[in-house]
């Protein structure tokens, strides 16, 4: 049965993508990338562990969700959220967004670490939130599709911000381009730290976590197969702050691993899909820009 929340962001049936308002559309880079296969997989695990490293925002994760027991429902939500916001109309994005603003209300409280209040609806957690998610996506296609120019990947970045302004992040806060997000990360890197929650996000994604439900035991395999991918896509330094440094010899193998498999990955996109992302509502997004693209 699908529950009110996924109602909200179930996808219309469209056959003419012409005739939609999107809040990107398929002539988006945005487009290019979130149908590439498996990228999106890997972009998602890649945030999962670089956004744990915002003390307020995965403070906010830990006291107001049940991540860590149900760590891969976050991811499926993520992911759902992303698809539906960029690949969705208008109207579906703007939709996503009014659902995220009214859980957000309720997302507050004080974080240990830094001794400060915390809140969902700060502009400054929201900005780290979306760069850490958005630009991961584009550093997974950079690495293991690497077809983007220059002024593309600029282009992408800069779509982000429509995606970001749907939770009311003023959007002059948002890195529009590639140098400004690189920017960005080099001055916000000094307050960056591994909480108990982060460790508990990093050890999903690098496979070190034990599944405690079937659907993670089922997944587990592939999870830990894209979660080594997406760890050779993080910089050194903040492998390091993560306690999961490693070779580079490690990572130009797991890197030509997937690279290799990325044919096979383009046929089995749906199947993959369904099994990670999980459910009609989760890749029902994903499936319809597959179709129209």
């Amino acid at each position: 049965m699908t529950s009110p929340r996924e109602a909200l962001y179930g996808p219309a049936e469209i056959d003419d993508p012409a005739t939609v308002d999107w809040l990107l559309g398929p002539s988006s880079v945005a487009w290019r990338i979130f149908t590439t296969p498996v990228v999106p997989l890997i972009g998602g695990l890649r945030t999962l562990a670089i956004e744990a490293l915002h003390p307020h925002a995965m403070r906010g994760v830990v006291d107001h969700s049940d991540y860590l027991r149900r760590p891969l429902g976050r991811l499926q939500r993520t992911a759902t959220y992303v698809a539906a916001t960029a690949l969705g109309t208008v109207e579906e994005a703007e939709r996503a967004g009014r659902l995220v603003r009214s859980i957000h209300r309720h997302v507050r409280g004080h974080d240990p670490v830094t001794g400060r209040p915390y809140s969902a609806d700060d502009p400054e957690a929201q900005v780290w939130v979306h760069l850490a998610q958005w630009y991961s996506y584009l550093v997974a296609h950079r690495i293991f599709v690497g077809d983007l120019a220059p002024e593309e990947e600029d282009r992408f970045v800069a779509e982000g911000v429509k995606v970001a302004t749907l939770v009311g992040t003023p959007a002059e806060m948002v890195p529009s381009s590639v140098e400004e997000a690189r920017d960005y990360f080099e001055e916000v890197k000094p307050r960056l730290c591994v909480t108990e929650g982060a460790v508990e996000a990093i050890a999903f994604v690098t496979g070190r976590r034990w599944p405690t439900t079937f659907q993670q035991a089922a997944v587990l395999p592939g999870t830990r197969m894209l979660g080594t991918a997406a760890i050779a896509t993080i910089p050194p330094d903040l492998r390091r702050l993560m306690g999961v440094d490693r070779s580079r010899a490690i990572d130009a193998a797991e890197i030509a691993a997937v690279r290799a498999a990325l044919p096979i990955g383009q046929r089995l996109a749906p199947i993959l899909l369904r099994r990670v992302i999980g459910g009609s509502v989760g890749d029902a997004y994903f499936l319809r820009a597959y179709r129209l693209r």
